[in-house]
């Protein structure tokens, strides 16, 4: 009987500890005011500073106003000009950029 009661206690321990971990996760998610979507035609790609960018190095948890100056898109190489927030200010700003031409042969 009191083999079962620790077992209990231990499932419950662990359950609060998972649910614990998720409310953890969830308040350092990214907002829309911190992603960046670019604007290149054919693209959309959404840089979240969560994940960073794998392909261009970049750590997660780095912000978009701290990338380098020469960070591009790694979907379709465009500058970060090219990006606007999800939300926020900025976000609905006009931009017009259109899609590098990585296959010249000039």
């Amino acid at each position: 009987m009191i083999l079962e009661y620790h077992r209990t206690l231990i499932r419950i321990v662990t359950a609060t500890h998972q649910i614990n971990g998720f409310l953890k996760e969830i308040e350092i998610m990214a907002t829309p005011e911190e992603m960046w979507q670019c604007q290149t035609v054919n693209c959309g790609y959404i840089y979240n500073p969560d994940k960073g960018d794998k392909k261009g190095k970049i750590p997660k948890g780095t912000k978009f106003d701290d990338l380098p100056d020469d960070w591009k898109c790694p979907i379709c190489g465009a500058t970060r000009k090219c990006f606007r927030p999800l939300a926020g200010p900025g976000s609905s700003n006009d931009i017009k950029c259109v899609p590098l031409d990585t296959n010249s042969n000039k």
